[in-house]
């Protein structure tokens, strides 16, 4: 469904980050009371950025998941407990 979206929908960046995400997605099993940590958003805000120009990778989270957190790690992010 995203894909078949035009760019110019304000929907489509919604949807992005709803199959992009790598933390906390609507089908795991995470404590909907337990907020995400800061290191999680930036990983799946780099995720959806990602897939805003490569949708191809909203099928294929195995590769999304090490490019995202090299964006955040390029970013300046300093990981803490073993990130």
């Amino acid at each position: 469904m995203v894909m078949a979206m035009p760019d110019s929908d304000p929907r489509r960046m919604e949807e992005i980050r709803k199959y992009a995400a790598i933390y906390g997605r609507f089908d795991c099993k995470r404590k909907p009371e337990k907020p995400l940590t800061l290191h999680e958003v930036s990983v799946n805000e780099a995720a959806a950025q990602i897939c805003r120009f490569v949708p191809a990778l909203l099928t294929r989270r195995d590769e999304l998941f090490p490019l995202a957190r090299r964006v955040v790690r390029d970013s300046g992010y300093h990981y803490s407990k073993n990130h």
